[in-house]
């Protein structure tokens, strides 16, 4: 004959914790048909039963499963990742406008000494570095 597994819910445990308060494991094992070993479990548990804050229709105690050696790693993980909200910008618009006015005024009172070719435009120099090969855009070979 096979065991058949039943699976009770946590309002039917509630329920049979109370009756066996009342009358004793042996009395509410034969009145609702649960097994005396289970009864005697389900009291073992009555903190946890009667404290549960779920559903009550539940079949299960919540909270088992592997514990987290860093706890709270979600919460670490998501640091500094939050939605973006919308904000006012920083500068309004008039006063972009008087940046961008002043800048080129300030830009070449600080730098004229440096007038016509003075500058050098580096951008186009090619310049050779020693480096390893495997470290250059040549790649092998």
């Amino acid at each position: 004959m096979t065991r058949i597994e039943r699976s009770y819910s946590i309002k039917k445990k509630r329920e049979a914790l109370a009756l066996t308060s009342q009358v004793g494991i042996k009395t509410a094992s034969q009145r609702l048909n649960i097994p005396r070993g289970t009864l005697f479990d389900w009291t073992k548990q009555a903190e946890a039963i009667y404290g549960f804050q779920g559903n009550a229709m539940s079949r299960f105690l919540k909270g088992q499963g592997r514990k987290e050696i860093f706890p709270a790693v979600s919460d670490v993980l998501t640091n500094g990742f939050s939605s973006q909200k919308p904000q006012a910008a920083k500068n309004s618009y008039q006063g972009l406008e008087e940046t961008r006015a002043e800048f080129p005024l300030s830009f070449s009172s600080k730098y004229e000494a440096f007038r016509g070719g003075g500058v050098l435009n580096v951008d186009d120099t090619g310049i050779l570095f020693d480096m390893p090969p495997i470290k250059s855009w040549a790649g092998r070979g």
